[in-house]
């Protein structure tokens, strides 16, 4: 028997060849495994989950056959039913799996042409429809100064026999360059001692640098003026993290190397400092969250580690439970004959059940665990697969309404027709959306990131940052312009400045501040204040307060961090936390 230190067991017997028999585990779960093989050579092996006394949860099969020439073969039966077959030529060179509901996956091996390691050549999927993907890869090596060592090396990814994506190493300069189908390239260079990464480059974008320790570990990244700096304890554990803005996270561990607190750059009222606790199990298992608020939050565990229980701090406990095969059954709330039920049949969900009286049932297609269609009461969805792609979802109640779905050879959508309409989307060689419906998209050439759309008489125009993110918009109609944005941010990516421009060139200005956690505090508009926010910390408080437009509102919340009052309003919650009533005092 196996037990970890909380005490909770786990049991493993064993055959007279020292394979597993079976396992049991202290909640009463039981798994049993047998292999059998006949005269003929077939091998049969089984997994089967016990459920209550002796009757079989679920089972898991295969049959294997290895033939004379050295072919394989494996009939896998899963737990809901569905079959798989997969087979193995005899040299190993070649692999067919044919997948529950009727994809199949196609794989051809060959060795690499320096190290002789078997990787996939070839791998095409086909759908039950017919419909191909093809993913073709090379390798080669070139010894440059013929020294005998590859000096570059060169790898092709190929898909559909057009698009191929291409991944240079070049050993001498300690460089690997990526390049896409669309010929969009990232750059990463590393040390040749270490061989760990010192610059990321994408075309158009800042370049991201990685500074190290003597051992190896991320001590700063450097995005264009943007850096992080980690710094680490004598067990390696970080132990700060300093954002681009300079503000500091500290972080505390146990012995066993599990993060106890986290301490936050804002401060209390009293000059404590804001902190989050984690407290565990024996087990590892996180048993108390304590909030800022300085409020627990508690968490209970079984026999075999799964959450069992979550304490509120007002309302009571949450519980959960489990079959023996470890499938969550019930959820039961802190209020009396309040839960949620779980069915299945046996392996796959049949429905679910609420205290309400609320039922939604699920069934599946017969090759397996596909869902079929989902109802509760008279509204249905049910779903058409083309292997496994979503060909439609038809929805039948109250709507009354099919989506359906076309995929190219990429199997990615290319049609989506909606209540008799078609959108069609349209891709680049590197998978990125070009076009949808009447819109078009045009994108960075060398980084991909999308500049501008256009669509009959509407066009928005969009410049981005070194960081990737959007700087400014635009949009127009019929070549005139309606209304324009742009925007300053702080080394963090937060928006500190926004200035609108209207069409009759008058502007507006707004400034935006925030705390130590990135909080807003306040927003401007051309210099006055429009928004303002307070943060109660008295010494862990939890209130806080908002004017907006000289209007002040106190917000109050409880331990649960329910929201109780918003100025005048008042906002009622039952047992399990959901929001009952909400009553404004001009109402009364």
């Amino acid at each position: 028997m196996i037990k970890p230190w909380e005490g909770n067991g786990f049991v493993h017997v064993f055959d007279g060849n020292g394979r597993v028999e079976h396992t049991e585990d202290e909640e009463g779960g039981r798994w049993e495994f047998s292999r059998v093989t006949d005269a003929a050579g077939n091998i049969t092996y089984e997994t089967k989950a016990l459920a209550e006394g002796d009757d079989v949860y679920n089972i898991t099969s295969y049959g294997d056959r290895t033939d004379s020439t050295g072919k394989h073969t494996s009939e896998i039966t899963g737990p809901a039913g569905g079959m798989t077959q997969f087979t193995r030529s005899s040299d190993s060179l070649g692999v067919v799996k044919e997948l529950p509901c009727g994809t199949e996956l196609g794989f051809e091996y060959d060795a690499d042409p320096r190290w002789q390691t078997k990787y996939v050549k070839k791998m095409t999927e086909t759908a039950p429809s017919g419909l191909t993907k093809t993913t073709e890869r090379s390798k080669s090596y070139e010894d440059t100064d013929s020294d005998g060592m590859p000096d570059i090396i060169t790898e092709t990814v190929t898909v559909n026999g057009t698009k191929t994506t291409t991944l240079v190493q070049d050993i001498a300069l300690a460089k690997k360059t990526v390049t896409s189908p669309e010929d969009r390239s990232v750059i990463t260079e590393y040390d040749r001692d270490t061989l760990l990464t010192t610059k990321v480059s994408v075309t158009g974008l800042n370049d991201t640098t990685y500074g190290y320790d003597a051992k190896g570990r991320p001590e700063t990244i450097t995005t264009g003026t943007r850096q992080t700096v980690l710094a680490y304890d004598a067990r390696g554990n970080v132990a700060s993290v300093t954002d681009a803005e300079g503000s500091i996270f500290t972080y505390d561990y146990d012995d066993a190397g599990r993060l106890t607190a986290i301490h936050r750059p804002d401060i209390t009222d009293v000059g404590n400092e804001t902190v989050i606790a984690f407290g565990y199990d024996e087990n590892g298992n996180m048993t108390v969250l304590t909030n800022p608020s300085d409020t627990d939050h508690g968490f209970g565990f079984n026999k075999v580690n799964l959450g069992s229980s979550y304490t509120t701090p007002l309302s009571g406990d949450y519980t959960y439970v489990y079959n023996k095969a470890r499938r969550l059954i019930q959820k039961n709330f802190p209020s009396p004959d309040a839960w949620i039920s779980y069915n299945y049949d046996p392996a796959k969900l049949e429905s679910i059940e609420t205290s309400e009286g609320d039922v939604t049932d699920f069934t599946y297609y017969s090759c397996g665990s596909k869902v079929d269609t989902v109802s509760r009461g008279n509204e249905e969805i049910k779903y058409v697969y083309d292997g496994s792609l979503v060909k439609s979802e038809i929805l039948s109640g109250t709507l009354g309404q099919t989506l359906s779905y076309d995929y190219n050879n990429d199997f990615a959508v290319q049609r989506l027709t909606y209540a008799g309409a078609d959108c069609d989307y349209v891709y680049d060689d590197d998978g990125l959306l070009t076009g949808a419906g009447d819109f078009s998209i045009t994108r960075n050439a060398g980084n991909g990131l999308p500049e501008d759309v256009s669509g009959g008489v509407l066009s928005l125009t969009r410049t981005f940052s070194g960081y990737g993110e959007t700087d400014a918009e635009s949009f127009s109609a019929d070549g005139t312009g309606l209304f324009s944005w742009s925007v300053i941010r702080d080394k963090n990516g937060r928006i500190t400045e926004k200035t609108e421009t209207f069409p009759d060139s008058t502007t507006a200005t707004y400034d935006y501040d925030y705390d130590a956690v990135g909080r807003l505090l306040s927003v401007t508009k051309d210099d006055a204040v429009v928004e303002s926010y307070q943060y109660d910390t008295r010494p862990y408080g939890i209130r806080t307060y908002q004017e907006v437009n000289d209007v002040t509102r106190p917000l109050a919340y409880n331990d649960e961090d329910n929201l109780l009052t918003a100025g005048d309003v008042t906002y009622q919650h039952d047992a399990d936390g959901f929001l009952v009533s909400r009553t404004q005092e001009t109402d009364q």
